[in-house]
């Protein structure tokens, strides 16, 4: 190992010119260089040289300044500007809503300060090459929020319209959710802004792995663990364990989790989303004294989550599901949708266009049918002011990760419509992603049934603990969540001495 060390009077830094060889057993391995930049107060920030497909790596952390780079378009770096007093809209609503729960909690500024920012961020250029053999760039994120309670978690995102305030949004809600499950896990996310349509899967191959080769050195089994989101699946999922099992030259299944059974992937992690925010829902339900059998679901959205709940919805709550929709086309029959009939015909038509067993309506029309319950399992703001005064459901179910504005929000529950939060309807999944870390980590396999059963008491306990807290304080379940969610998190600050305060 060589070092060449510098001096950069314009970002007043130490360069560090690292050049690592391999010795040993690993005489054939020849790393290549990287740049570190070394401030004051041992700050840090670290740029990796070009790799093949995977260029010009920035993580930056939650104390730190970046140091611009000529490598770096200006546009990525505004873009990895910690949020300041005005954050952009997704950001900025889970940090209002962190806000209002603060009002049920004893917590100083400095713990709510921590709890408001990204301890670290990661952004990175990601150079593919196209099937016919010209290059394109993607700028891909990650984002660790907090890992207070243990190792950052959550999933990676293919989207056209990703960018760095989702991915930061989302991030924030990650926290929040392992928390209100009492997971010892922290909160993270990461997205490429991207059209997955647009991409053979080869080339989808190739980006998942330059991903993984920019993002590797944050990533890890007990530093951050990725798993699917949004237009990603267990197919991606191995192709990036792979990619992070060949870099550090072993097995470590428990760096990713959602992946194929075949590489350590768990049963029962498919449905575990739907499955987990159906269990909420039939239980909430019950707590209400409304028990759902017999009555009427509707599912705005029809990807993975959406399609599981259609065929469980009736098995978990004894609810018959009256209307369905993808991004294009929607069905709807007041007698019910058999779920066999209506995914086979999605499977092969590719939409819900022709379908025979109900009426056609547009996803738009779909969301003011009456129903006892509306699940949203599509995308984020759904509903907002401008239809959430046209909802007939008498509860709303977040499957979706903020599927209703705050604004949205608010007018549905100033009309009596319960909102069961994004943060407890749609933890199934990564609760049943921790099992699979628990898994990976023993090396066993659990049984499908042993999962279910695990999982549904999971997802009991928190939502007995969210509607009794809701109960005592006379509150809405969104604003009860995070509370909870903040004060177990808070509670993790303090015993690590990140705040002076010893107790609640």
């Amino acid at each position: 190992m060589c070092f060449c060390v510098g001096f950069a009077p314009k970002q007043n830094a130490i360069v560090l010119l690292v050049i690592q060889a391999g010795f040993g057993n690993d005489s054939h391995m020849l790393m290549l260089p990287a740049l570190l930049y070394v401030r004051h107060r041992s700050t840090l920030i670290s740029t990796d040289m070009p790799k093949p497909n995977s260029h010009f790596t920035v993580t930056r952390d939650f104390d730190a300044t970046p140091i611009a780079s000529p490598a770096i378009s200006q546009d990525v770096w505004d873009g990895m500007a910690p949020a300041g007093s005005e954050p952009s809209s997704h950001l900025a609503e889970v940090l209002n809503q962190m806000h209002d729960a603060r009002s049920l909690l004893d917590i100083s500024d400095l713990e709510m300060e921590i709890l408001s920012h990204a301890r670290r961020e990661t952004t990175a250029q990601l150079i593919v090459q196209r099937d016919d053999g010209n290059h394109i760039v993607f700028v891909g994120h990650r984002v660790q929020w907090n890992d207070a309670r243990g190792p950052f978690k959550g999933g990676i995102r293919f989207h056209p319209s990703e960018t760095l305030d989702m991915t930061r949004a989302l991030a924030a809600l990650m926290m929040l959710k392992t928390a209100v499950l009492d997971l010892p896990l922290g909160g993270g996310k990461g997205g490429v802004q991207c059209d997955p349509a647009t991409l053979s899967r080869p080339e989808r191959e190739r980006l998942s792995r330059s991903y993984i080769r920019a993002m590797h050195p944050v990533l890890g089994p007990e530093l951050d663990i990725p798993a699917p989101d949004m237009n990603t699946n267990a197919e991606v999922m191995g192709w990036m364990v792979d990619e992070f099992e060949s870099i550090r030259g072993r097995h470590a299944p428990g760096t990713i989790t959602g992946k194929p059974p075949a590489l350590g992937g768990s049963r029962g992690r498919p449905e575990a989303t739907a499955l987990g925010g159906l269990s909420v829902l039939h239980r909430i339900a019950g707590h209400m004294g409304k028990p759902l059998a017999g009555n009427s679901l509707v599912i705005h959205g029809y990807g993975n989550v959406g399609s599981y709940a259609h065929q469980l919805a009736t098995d978990i709550t004894g609810a018959r599901v009256t209307g369905v929709c993808d991004s294009r086309s929607g069905l709807f029959n007041p007698e019910g949708l058999p779920y066999a009939e209506v995914s086979a015909w999605k499977q092969r038509h590719g939409s819900f266009i022709g379908c025979p067993v109900g009426s056609a309506v547009s996803p738009d029309e779909l969301l003011v049918q009456p129903a006892s319950a509306l699940l949203l399992a599509s995308m984020e703001g759904v509903i907002g002011s401008h239809n959430a005064n046209d909802v007939q459901a008498e509860m709303v179910v977040e499957l979706a990760n903020q599927p209703t504005s705050q604004e949205g929000s608010q007018h549905l529950l100033d009309r009596g419509i319960l909102v069961i939060p994004d943060i407890l309807a749609n933890a199934g999944g990564v609760t049943v992603s921790y099992f699979e870390q628990v898994q990976n980590a023993s090396w066993q396999r659990w049984s499908r049934a042993q999962v279910v059963e695990r999982l549904q008491q999971e997802m009991a306990s928190a939502t007995d603990a969210v509607a009794n807290m809701a109960d005592r304080h006379d509150t809405d379940l969104r604003t009860t969540a995070i509370a909870l969610a903040m004060e177990r998190v808070v509670a993790a600050q303090r015993t690590r001495g990140w705040s002076s305060r010893s107790s609640m």
